[in-house]
């Protein structure tokens, strides 16, 4: 498994291509909240305050912590193809950091 880590010294959003398909496994986060998508524009406060009705087609992950100190992990693997190109966004409204773990996609035989 590969990972890579995202630190934030404040709010804001990074960006990460796979140069090869890939499968996203695990997301853990330091800050209180992480979003990650496919949309350039998603924030985590999309989800934790909305200020409209919508649905959201873009999201690969989204947790909330409660608190900047703690770390989430989803309960198991997420397993989420992202293709080679694909440009993923990685969202957090408070400092931190953000590790995703991650898998080269094993072609279909």
């Amino acid at each position: 498994m590969k990972c890579i880590a995202f630190t934030f010294s404040a709010s804001g959003i990074q960006s990460w291509t796979p140069e090869v398909d890939s499968v996203v496994n695990y997301v853990q986060c330091t800050s209180n909240a992480v979003t990650v998508s496919t949309d350039p524009a998603m924030v985590s406060t999309d989800l934790t305050g909305p200020t409209s009705n919508k649905i959201i087609y873009d999201l690969i992950s989204f947790g909330s912590a409660g608190t900047a100190s703690s770390t989430f992990k989803p309960g198991g693997e997420m397993k989420i193809p992202v293709p080679a190109g694909r440009k993923v966004f990685v969202s957090v409204p408070t400092q931190g950091s953000v590790v995703m773990y991650y898998d080269d996609a094993i072609p279909a035989e």
